[in-house]
């Protein structure tokens, strides 16, 4: 308790507000002269900050700002005392597009609605913005402003102007945030999660003959929701779909990490799905579920987990279908992630996993019931979706789905991430005369796991391609579809890029960032594509990527064929898995 308490004591606790008051009340003045109040000092983005003002002021808070560029632009010209800065950016909806999270990391900012938005991509953006500023602030005022806005951006809450909050909600919000620490420091939501389950199968029935899956009317899917990248989309997609072919009527739900993210998620998809915080399951509320479905990622290290194995156990306990849903397993890194996991498999009663190390790993934590793999649920879903569009022209069009590496595949992630801007860079210079367009697309967008678009445009900014475009906005699963189909070859990082990439039929050059024996390596051992795969570790230089992309040209067709028949060869896998677990009749 003396460590929460000393954590409090170094928030900045100020019930007055006046600071923040003084500075509402400046920009809401509109005033073009500098503002001084006691160790504050108004500046405009724009200007020079002498040294004498930077050592005489606690504060500088720099206003004006219209992108990033501005503030990286003072900054150089004021390069003393740097983090004494304080910006404080207006956003709205004509500068909102010229601002991303990555410069949080540096710079304290302070982001400030002035209207409200309706396009769906807008409030994905502006609800990664103020998400992250959330998470970073140090000042009640921000905390609770910033959560109102998010309830604003995502639930449809009345949209509150910075100079509407009052004090009343600020320290309502304080209270909560004190009572969250503790529940943090000592893992009570954890153990009322425990308890609550406990209690709820003292006193509920348990199914004395098991449903069949086409025949649950509430399933609750779970996974890694709430973080999700455009991969983990798709796979939730054909969840739905599957469990909705022989079973129309069955009704949805999902767990999430983060609700915020998972309520856009349920707009742009054009769901109607309850959602649940995953870390405040109340069981008793769940009494109508009768299917529990782990259907988004793999069963791998994270922090989450512990949440989730209370929930298959509860269901396990009460007789509900628990289904793991074409998962991967692993990496598995930590003793405590192994027997979670483990649990996980011991309580699940319905599974396939995709692809056959996966089943093996599961079989060697415990799971018992029949072996079956077949592919990433997302690759049908993709498939279907190319199936059902027009064939359309392809462009003269290469386009790369680039990512930075990650500690949990790399010891070296930081200077792996550095060396590729200038690698893929290089290469992509040297083959621009090939086609009418070079395009760099994210597949992950939320601060949170890292915004892939900060990183594409830290490649394009490396040195000028005429030819290179890349994504500022957000893109829907729809949006990101429609802008591959159109592509004659493709470079994907990520997992599901390749899934994309394989089920659109587009010859690619993959860079495998997970390792030997990684899902990517196991992925193009499938489908007998080798020599068109890379390591992180192996990409020194450009010409490596300027070999491999030589091969694909070179044997195009022979790529083609083996993409469309693992393909095929894939789905009909995964239909007998369908068929075999009675998800399809």
């Amino acid at each position: 308790m003396k460590k929460i308490f000393k954590k409090l004591t170094r928030l900045p606790f100020d019930f007055n507000f006046k600071k923040w008051r003084f500075l509402i009340n400046v920009l809401e003045s509109n005033s073009q002269e500098l503002k001084i109040v006691g160790n504050w000092f108004f500046v405009k983005c724009s200007e020079q900050v002498s040294r004498n003002i930077l050592l005489k002021y606690k504060k500088i808070i720099v206003t004006g700002a219209k992108s990033d560029l501005d503030i990286l632009k003072f900054c150089t010209i004021n390069t003393s005392l740097t983090n004494s800065f304080v910006f404080v950016v207006q956003l709205d909806i004509n500068n909102q597009d010229q601002f991303g999270t990555e410069i949080l990391d540096d710079q304290n900012i302070i982001y400030m609605l002035e209207d409200s938005v309706v396009d769906l991509q807008d409030c994905f953006h502006r609800y990664n913005l103020i998400h992250k500023s959330y998470s970073l602030s140090k000042s009640w005022f921000w905390i609770n402003y910033y959560s109102l806005c998010i309830n604003h951006l995502t639930a449809n809450g009345e949209f509150i102007h910075y100079s509407d909050v009052n004090k009343v909600s600020i320290i309502s919000h304080q209270i909560n945030f004190f009572l969250e620490l503790i529940y943090r420091k000592y893992d009570l939501r954890l153990k009322l999660m425990k308890l609550n389950s406990n209690i709820n199968n003292l006193f509920s029935s348990k199914n004395k003959k098991p449903t069949p899956i086409s025949e649950l009317k509430h399933i609750l899917i779970t996974g890694w929701y709430g973080t999700e990248t455009i991969g983990d989309k798709a796979i939730l997609m054909e969840v739905i779909y599957s469990l909705k072919e022989n079973n129309p009527n069955v009704k949805f739900s999902i767990t999430s990490i983060i609700p915020g993210l998972s309520y856009l998620t349920n707009k742009e998809l054009g769901l109607d799905i309850q959602i649940h915080d995953l870390s405040k399951l109340n069981f008793f509320k769940l009494k109508d579920i009768d299917g529990v479905v782990f259907g988004g990622g793999p069963l791998m290290d994270s922090s989450q987990l512990k949440f989730i194995q209370v929930l298959f156990k509860w269901a396990n306990r009460l007789g509900k279908k628990t289904i793991i849903f074409g998962c991967g397993v692993g990496p598995i890194k930590t003793q405590n992630n192994d027997y979670l996991i483990s649990s996980i498999l011991k309580n699940t009663s319905s599974a396939f996993f995709r692809d056959e190390k996966s089943a093996l790993f599961a079989k060697k934590l415990g799971f018992k019931g029949k072996l079956m793999w077949a592919c990433d649920p997302a690759l049908r879903y993709v498939s279907r979706w190319n199936n059902s569009k027009k064939d359309i022209f392809l462009s003269k069009k290469i386009t790369c789905l680039f990512r930075e590496q990650t500690n949990e595949y790399s010891k070296n992630s930081v200077n792996i991430t550095s060396q590729n801007i200038q690698i893929f860079n290089d290469f992509l210079s040297r083959i621009s005369s090939e086609f009418d367009a070079i395009s760099l697309l994210p597949m992950h967008t939320f601060w949170y796991g890292k915004d892939d678009r900060e990183y594409i445009k830290a490649i394009n900014n490396y040195k000028n391609i005429p030819s290179l475009e890349y994504s500022k906005s957000i893109l829907s699963l729809d949006q990101l579809l429609n802008s591959l189909k159109s592509s004659s070859y493709g470079i994907p990082m990520r997992y599901h890029g390749h899934i994309f990439m394989a089920g659109l039929g587009i010859p690619f050059i993959s860079i495998d960032y997970t390792g030997n024996g990684g899902k990517i390596s196991s992925f193009m051992k499938r489908y007998n594509l080798q020599k068109m795969s890379v390591s992180v570790d192996d990409l020194n230089n450009h010409e490596v990527l300027l070999s491999k992309f030589k091969v694909l040209k070179k044997n195009e067709n022979e790529i083609l064929s083996d993409i469309r028949k693992q393909v095929s060869k894939d789905i009909n896998l995964l239909l007998e898995c369908y068929k075999y677990l009675g998800i399809h009749i």
